[in-house]
């Protein structure tokens, strides 16, 4: 049912906020000029069309962003943060990617401006009002996903939120990122990105937020018969996703529960042995992991791997199973 923006507004509001901003380590962009050029053009343009010329508002919209980078959920440029889902006419991640709007162009002065933020950022300003925030809307609607995230700060018309669980702490936030950053067509007008190719390959093919949800029951669908014995859930994997959202599907899998483990093995794959995936979350310790078989794909930081011993796998795995039959 879609909801008038006065109703959408007064629903925001009464809404509390479920916690404070966690403080993000600075993000250092270390790469070439050039690289370092179009990321700043690509969040100049994010925190300019998202924010307008609210610089409060800017500052806010590039940590987001800044935070997508270094999540491991997400696309490792800037570039491919911004313009995830850009050749889509829905599902876009920042709609303004995919809405026209960048036929409008900032003045010279907004222009420098939205660059200082970008530049300020890249180069280590921490926006503290919104921390490690991943998501934000405008305070007039009312997404359907905002529930299941946790509603940190507001800044201007914009609420900010994080993912629940260690899944949204900022021990997640680690990586820095890669650091060639892509040529975007759309923002050709632009020197750095005059080269630009809408066909460049982003990584797989990105998924909406709606999608990103519908995964966890499709993937379970497609795995009809397996077995789901207490808090243990068991995916089939689409191996040409990005390997990011599976830890997205777990998230809302294991949406209210205390004690969730997921296990996840390629479609088609009969499960059993060591898995592709496995998040697991336990409620007395506090505990909330996702982990990846790095053998088969890649992350950026070795800390996000299954153990190479399959004796310490087997026991991760029986421990978890043990605690959600109890």
């Amino acid at each position: 049912m879609e909801i008038d923006e006065e109703s959408a507004s007064l629903i925001n509001e009464e809404r509390p906020f479920d916690g404070k901003p966690e403080m993000p380590a600075a993000f250092r962009f270390g790469a070439g000029l050039e690289d370092r050029d179009r990321a700043a053009d690509c969040l100049a343009a994010a925190a300019f069309y998202e924010a307008g010329a609210d610089r409060e508002g800017q500052r806010a919209v590039a940590q987001v962003v800044l935070n997508r980078v270094r999540h491991p959920a997400y696309p490792k440029s800037v570039c491919e943060v911004v313009f995830e889902g850009a050749e889509r006419q829905t599902g876009c991640q920042f709609t303004f990617t995919c809405d026209g709007a960048l036929r409008r162009r900032p003045s010279d002065r907004q222009w420098r401006d939205a660059q200082q933020v970008a530049q300020e950022a890249l180069g280590g300003a921490i926006d503290k009002s919104v921390g490690t925030a991943t998501h934000y809307h405008a305070s007039y609607v009312v997404p359907y996903w905002s529930p299941k995230l946790q509603k940190i700060a507001q800044v201007g018309p914009h609420i900010f939120y994080r993912w629940p669980g260690g899944f949204g702490s900022r021990r997640v936030f680690r990586d820095q990122g890669k650091r060639d950053e892509p040529r975007i067509a759309k923002l050709a007008w632009l020197g750095h990105h005059g080269e630009g190719d809408d066909s460049l390959p982003l990584g797989p093919e990105p998924a909406s937020f709606a999608e990103m949800v519908a995964a966890g029951s499709q993937a379970v669908e497609a795995k009809a018969g397996l077995p789901v014995a207490g808090q243990r859930i068991v995916l089939g994997l689409d191996m040409k996703q990005a390997p990011g959202r599976w830890a997205m599907t777990a998230l809302d899998e294991c949406d209210g529960r205390a004690d969730c483990q997921v296990v996840g093995y390629p479609m088609g794959r009969t499960p059993g042995g060591r898995p592709a995936f496995l998040y697991t979350r336990d409620g007395n310790s506090g505990l909330d992991r996702a982990l990846w078989d790095c053998r088969t794909v890649t992350r950026p930081s070795a800390d996000q791997c299954l153990p190479e011993d399959e004796a310490a796998l087997r026991h991760m795995m029986r421990d978890r199973s043990r605690l959600a039959a109890n």
